[in-house]
């Protein structure tokens, strides 16, 4: 009986390791993903931070500040920072944190830290 309780709670515990990597797994495999399809578009290094939107930001103002050469327009950025957050439209509220894409040779992690005070 002893060892039936054993062989149990090892068997629970080797389900919530699977069930953390399978979570931690899911969480990095779509950020890798965006690098690589951002990459795919221009040589030029894409990365992406985290931004708290702060009062009277918007998407639009964002890609002027982030959006560099990698992305043709305003719009193609704005779509790719919904995207990166699984958003619907393209409305953001004061406190709000982003995934942005950024040119790691135009912005230094400085400016974006600057940005976000």
């Amino acid at each position: 009986m002893r060892r039936r309780k054993m062989a149990l709670r090892r068997r629970i515990r080797m389900l919530i390791v699977a069930l953390i990597l399978v979570v931690v797994g899911i969480l990095i495999v779509p950020i890798s993903r965006f690098r690589v399809a951002a990459g795919e578009k221009n040589h030029s290094r894409i990365e992406y931070r985290t931004y708290v939107v702060q009062r009277g930001d918007t998407l639009w103002g964002l890609a002027d500040s982030y959006m560099g050469e990698n992305f043709d327009n305003h719009q193609d950025y704005i779509e790719e920072v919904m995207r990166a957050n699984g958003m619907d439209r393209a409305f953001v509220y004061a406190g709000q944190l982003l995934i942005i894409p950024y040119e790691a040779d135009m912005v230094n992690s400085t400016q974006i830290a600057a940005a976000n005070e």
